[in-house]
């Protein structure tokens, strides 16, 4: 149940806009205490460091000129989401998905 509004009148009489939910979707779940617990470290050490190296081959061959266009400009965004999680050591696609590499 989310509400959205309430007001108060002055004989003390409360209105409230309520919308009740009974399915969950992704959205929610990810909104959840456990699903942010979980998402704090999904990915192990090797992953980390390979996706690293992936996001600085990727922009290296961009500035050399290697790869041009449409896929270049692809090499520019890639790069930065792992980056970001390669830094953060989280991926949310691996919590999506249910994966985790970290050691046990």
């Amino acid at each position: 149940m989310v509400v959205l509004w309430t007001q108060s009148n002055r004989t003390g009489s409360t209105y409230s806009v309520t919308i009740l939910t009974q399915r969950r979707s992704v959205a929610s779940d990810l909104c959840t205490n456990r699903m942010l617990l979980d998402m704090r470290m999904n990915m192990g050490p090797t992953d980390r460091m390979m996706r690293l190296i992936a996001a600085l081959v990727m922009v290296i061959l961009f500035f050399t000129g290697l790869v041009v266009g449409p896929l270049g400009i692809a090499l520019l965004v890639v790069p930065i989401v792992f980056t970001a999680t390669g830094l953060t050591a989280s991926c949310p696609l691996y919590l999506l998905l249910g994966i985790k590499t970290t050691n046990p």
